[in-house]
């Protein structure tokens, strides 16, 4: 699998539609990887924030990216992985 069809998902501590999307994920085997949105650095957030993503969680595969619980950006995201 080439690392365009991962998931990327940016997190934030009690954020419980991270763990909705994180529940989704391992329900219907899509993988993933969980990036802790604390963790990044302002200039990584002053780029997600010039997309309009300013709620987690924050998904990304390839040259996609949405925010929030997006069932259908997790179903393309299924069709990939």
């Amino acid at each position: 699998m080439s690392n365009k069809n991962i998931l990327k998902v940016y997190t934030a501590p009690h954020c419980i539609k991270c763990r909705m999307v994180k529940k989704y994920c391992a329900q219907h085997q899509i993988e993933y990887v969980a990036i802790d949105s604390i963790n990044l650095s302002n200039e990584e957030l002053d780029m997600l924030a010039k997309w309009g993503l300013q709620e987690t969680p924050i998904l990304n595969m390839g040259e996609a990216w949405s925010a929030g619980f997006d069932i259908q950006f997790l179903e393309g995201a299924k069709k990939l992985c």
